[in-house]
C-alpha cells in the first residue's frame, strides 16, 4: 500500500518512507507489472507523493493519475476525494469509462470502476468521474489487482494505490512492495538478487535498494515524459511547531508506523485534518490483518533543544543535542533555508550545507553555539538538522533571525485629559527587538 508522501506498507508489514523523485518498479513479476511515478511535493520539495501508475494489463498499457485542480470543474463537490483520469496507451479513456462504467482491455485485462463521483441535476445523472478504480490483470481466478483512489492532502492531489495478489504468487514478487511471503524481514533484495535487512540505513535504502528498482528507458510503462530521478541527501526538514500540531491530530491514532506517517503529513503539508484522515482510512483497511507494521528504517536517537531558537543581528544561542538512544551517534547539522546561512561553532554553514560531523555517547549531549552570519533587510528563518548518520528522520529546529532593529510602544490610555493645575498619568510599554538599544522620550505638544 502506497499513500500519502509516500509512506509504503508491504504486503507482509514492512513499513518505510520513501522520498526519492522518479519512476520505479512497485511490482516487477510478469503477473502483475506495477511502476509508480513519483514528484516532489510543492510545500516541502525535500518529501515526494505518489503522482501517477502505470500497469501492463495483458496487452495494454494502463495509467492512472488524479485529476488537477479545475481541470474536472466539479472536484470541489467530492474533497477530499479527488476523480481520477485514465489513459489506455496514452490515450484519455476517463469518457469512455464513465460512459460504459468499465474497460475491456486487449489480452483480457480490464479496468472496473468501485466508486463514483456522481453529478444529479433533478435526480437526473448529468456526469462522473472515478473516484476509485480497480486494475485487474489476465490470468486465472482469483487475479492480481490494483486498487486505486486519491485525495486532496494539503495542496496536493496524491494516489493511494493498494495491491491485491493471489496466493499462488506469494514469494515471486520483486520491487519496493517485496516478495509478499509473509514475513516482513525479507522484502528487500535488490533487482539482481541481493538481501537486505531491515532496519535499512538511510543511504542504503536510496543508493543500493532503491536505485536497483528505477524504471529503465526500455522498461517504461509510462507514455509521458519521465521526470528527473533525485534521491534525498537527508530526511525531510519538518518546522518543529507544525510537528507539535500535527502530534496533536494524529495522537489517538493506535499503530506506532501510522501515526508516525501521519505526523509526517501534517509537518509537510500543514493539513493536520487530511493527514489524519488519511493514515487513519489506512488503518480501517488493515483491520482483520495478521500482526501491525514493522518498521524498515533506521530511527533517529537525537533530540534537540531548545525547538525554536531566537537570534539577533549580533547575538548568538545555544542548540543542544542529546542522545537518547544506547549507541553512540554520528551527526552533521544541516542548514536548510534561505538567506545567507548562520554561523555554527564558529565556522560558517550556508543553506543546503552541512558542519563537520560529531559522535555522542549513548546518554550523552553536546551544545553547538549559532549566531548570525549576516543580517541586511528582512529577517530570516531557517531549520536546522541534526541528520544522524544511517537514520531516516533528523530532527530539526526553527532559527530566527531578527534582522529589523527598532522597539513597539504601547500607551494606555491613548487619549488623557488634564485640566489646568491638575495632574494625570498614562503608562507606556516599550519592547525592543532586534538589538536594539537607545533613548526614547516623550514630549508634550501644543502646550
Amino acid at each position: 500500500r502506497f499513500w500519502g508522501d509516500p509512506h509504503l506498507i508491504t504486503p507482509d508489514g514492512a513499513a518505510y518512507d520513501f522520498h526519492a523523485t522518479g519512476e520505479f518498479w512497485a511490482v516487477e513479476h510478469p503477473a502483475m507489472p506495477l511502476q509508480l511515478r513519483f514528484l516532489p511535493m510543492p510545500e516541502n520539495p525535500q518529501a515526494t507523493y505518489t503522482a501517477r501508475l502505470a500497469a501492463r494489463l495483458g496487452q495494454a498499457r494502463v495509467e492512472v493519475r488524479p485529476l488537477a485542480p479545475g481541470e474536472w470543474g466539479r472536484e470541489g463537490n467530492f474533497l477530499p476525494e479527488v476523480a481520477l483520469a485514465v489513459l489506455v496507451e496514452g490515450e484519455d479513456r476517463t469518457g469512455d469509462l464513465a460512459r460504459r462504467g468499465y474497460l475491456e482491455l486487449p489480452g483480457d485485462g480490464y479496468v472496473a470502476v468501485s466508486r463514483w463521483a456522481n453529478v444529479f441535476l433533478n435526480n437526473v445523472l448529468q456526469e462522473r468521474r472515478p473516484l476509485e478504480l480497480v486494475l485487474v490483470y489476465p490470468g486465472a481466478n482469483p487475479r492480481p489487482a490494483v486498487a486505486v483512489r486519491a485525495e486532496r492532502i494539503g495542496q496536493t492531489h496524491a494516489l493511494a494505490v493498494g495491491a491485491v495478489r493471489p496466493q499462488g504468487l506469494a514469494g515471486a514478487l520483486r520491487g519496493l512492495m517485496g516478495n509478499a511471503n509473509g514475513d516482513p524481514s525479507d522484502d528487500f533484495a535488490t533487482r539482481d538478487g541481493v538481501r537486505l535487512t531491515p532496519p535499512l540505513a538511510f543511504g542504503t535504502l536510496y543508493q543500493t535498494f532503491g536505485r536497483s528498482w528505477e524504471v529503465r528507458f526500455t522498461e517504461r510503462l509510462f507514455t509521458d515524459r519521465a521526470p528527473e530521478t533525485r534521491y534525498p541527501e537527508a530526511p525531510p526538514a519538518l518546522d518543529p511547531e507544525r510537528v507539535r500540531e500535527a502530534e496533536a491530530f494524529c495522537a489517538d491514532i493506535p499503530d506506532p508506523y501510522l501515526r508516525q506517517a501521519c505526523i509526517l503529513d501534517g509537518a509537510v503539508t500543514g493539513d493536520y485534518r487530511g493527514a489524519a484522515r488519511a493514515a487513519e482510512a489506512v488503518a480501517e483497511a488493515r483491520e482483520g490483518t495478521s500482526g501491525g507494521t514493522t518498521p524498515a528504517t533506521r530511527a533517529t536517537s537525537l533530540v534537540l533543544s531548545p525547538s525554536t531558537l531566537s537570534l539577533t543581528a549580533s547575538g548568538a544561542g545555544d542548540l543542544t543535542v542529546a542522545n537518547r538512544g544506547d549507541q553512540g551517534a554520528t551527526y552533521r547539522l544541516r542548514l536548510v533555508g534561505e538567506g545567507p546561512g548562520l554561523r555554527v561553532d564558529g565556522a560558517e554553514v550556508r543553506p543546503e550545507g552541512e558542519t563537520a560531523a560529531f559522535t555522542l555517547a549513548p546518554g550523552a549531549t553536546r551544545t553547538h553555539r549559532v549566531a548570525a552570519l549576516a543580517c541586511e533587510g528582512e529577517d530570516q528563518a531557517y531549520l536546522l538538522q541534526a541528520v544522524e548518520e544511517g537514520a531516516a528522520e533528523a530532527p530539526a529546529a526553527l532559527v530566527v533571525v531578527t534582522c529589523r532593529q527598532g522597539f513597539d510602544l504601547e500607551v494606555e490610555p491613548r487619549d488623557v485629559r488634564v485640566r489646568q493645575g491638575r495632574q494625570g498619568t498614562f503608562s507606556a510599554v516599550l519592547t525592543p527587538y532586534g538589538g536594539f538599544r537607545g533613548r526614547v522620550e516623550f514630549a508634550l505638544e501644543g502646550a
